[in-house]
C-alpha cells in the first residue's frame, strides 16, 4: 500500500480524536463553571385557580345524585372573583360540565354565549347545550332538546350558582331533568 495514503486515513483519525478531546474538555469547563455559580431559582408566587364544588341532581330517566368538582383547567381563571367577573374559562363564557361519575353517569355542557357577570342566562340567546348523555342500563342515551326544553344558568357575585335543565327528550322518548348548584373556591393550583 502506498505510504501517502495511510498517513492521511491516520491524519483523518487523529484530526478527528483531537476534535472529540476538545469537545469534552469544554464540556468539563463548563460544568465546572455551573457547579461554582452562585445562581439560585427565585421562588414564585403560588399559582391558584377558580374551583367549583358542584352537586346535581337528575330526575326522569335517571335518577341520581351525586357531589364533584369543575376546575378551570390550566387555561382557566385564577380566582372565584376573576370567574364572576369574566368567566370561567379563556374564552370568557362561564362553562359548567356534567360529572360523568358511577353515582351520577351524566354528561353535558352548558356555556354561556356571551358572559356578561353576575346575572341569570337563559337557552337560547344566553346559554346553549353543547350536549346532555347518561348512562341507563349500560347504554349511553342522548337527551335532546324539544318543545318545552330550556336551560338556565345563574351565577351570583362569588361565582357560585345553580343551573337548571328540564324536559330534555330521547329518541325513544324518554325526559331528563337536572340541577346543579356549585360554590367557588380559590385553591392553589399544582
Amino acid at each position: 500500500m502506498p505510504v501517502g495514503r495511510s498517513r492521511g486515513v491516520v491524519g483523518r483519525v487523529h484530526h478527528t480524536s483531537m476534535r472529540r478531546i476538545a469537545a469534552a474538555a469544554v464540556l468539563v469547563a463548563l460544568l465546572g463553571a455551573c457547579s461554582q455559580s452562585s445562581w439560585t431559582p427565585k421562588p414564585q408566587a403560588p399559582v391558584t385557580q377558580a374551583v367549583l364544588a358542584a352537586s346535581l341532581r337528575t330526575t326522569g330517566a335517571l335518577t341520581a345524585s351525586d357531589s364533584y368538582t369543575i376546575t378551570t383547567g390550566p387555561n382557566g381563571v385564577a380566582s372565584c372573583r376573576l370567574a364572576a367577573l369574566s368567566g370561567d374559562s379563556a374564552l370568557r363564557q362561564f362553562v359548567i360540565r356534567g360529572p360523568g361519575t358511577l353515582a351520577a353517569p351524566v354528561y353535558f355542557l352548558f356555556r354561556t354565549v356571551a358572559y356578561r357577570g353576575p346575572g341569570t342566562y337563559r337557552q337560547p340567546d344566553d346559554v346553549r347545550p353543547e350536549s346532555i348523555a347518561a348512562v341507563i342500563s349500560r347504554a349511553s342515551v342522548d337527551f335532546y332538546p324539544a318543545p318545552g326544553s330550556r336551560v338556565t344558568m345563574s351565577i351570583n357575585p362569588d361565582a357560585s350558582g345553580h343551573a337548571s335543565f328540564t324536559s330534555f327528550v330521547s329518541n325513544d322518548g324518554r325526559t331528563l331533568s337536572g340541577t346543579v348548584r356549585w360554590i367557588c373556591k380559590t385553591q392553589g393550583a399544582l
